[in-house]
């Protein structure tokens, strides 16, 4: 009797492994989705995937800055200048003209980049300044965009930073390290 048990247990795996077989042979996607190696390879993909797109924007984002398309971004660059110069006149002039107690402590620069939507939400005025300091490489200041809030409501303004004191953010590190792998 025991062999007979011991055949009847064989047979038993014998058309499980059949059936086990031929559910495998039909069913090549079952072992795919069991497959952890392959779905860390398809992950691994689509990360490589979007990184490559972000990567190709962040460039066509900046490139669109360095060799504008439009008349309207060389006027913001324009009014970026503009607003530096500004800025250093001011600084020159209170260092010369002023002293210890009579000087110029505070004030702001209005711009028509502070009221275009575009760069005041968003991240389209880091690109302006990577462009602007690319371009000035000697600027004393990195240009901002400041929000200011009064007893008659929030406004923003210009204002220049120190260079020596700026430390980017970073999403400005991660633009300026994929403008300086393009060079």
């Amino acid at each position: 009797m025991p062999g007979k048990q011991t055949n009847s247990v064989k047979q038993v795996i014998n058309r499980f492994s059949k059936k086990f077989t031929r559910a495998n042979a039909n069913s090549p996607e079952i072992l795919e989705q069991v497959n952890p190696v392959s779905q860390l390879h398809n992950a691994q993909e689509k990360i490589q995937e979007y990184e490559d797109l972000r990567i190709q924007s962040i460039k066509k984002q900046f490139t669109d800055f360095m060799t504008p398309i439009t008349q309207e971004i060389e006027q913001d660059e324009q009014n970026l200048v503009k607003a530096y110069n500004l800025y250093c006149q001011i600084q020159e002039l209170n260092s010369t003209a002023g002293d210890s107690l009579t000087h110029l402590r505070d004030f702001s620069l209005t711009s028509p980049l502070c009221k275009k939507v575009e760069y005041t939400s968003g991240d389209l005025f880091l690109y302006l300044k990577i462009w602007f300091l690319a371009v000035t490489p000697d600027a004393k200041y990195v240009p901002e965009l400041t929000y200011i809030t009064t007893a008659t409501g929030t406004s923003c303004v210009l204002t220049f930073e120190e260079k020596e004191m700026w430390h980017p953010s970073i999403v400005e590190k991660e633009i300026m390290q994929v403008v300086q792998e393009c060079d």
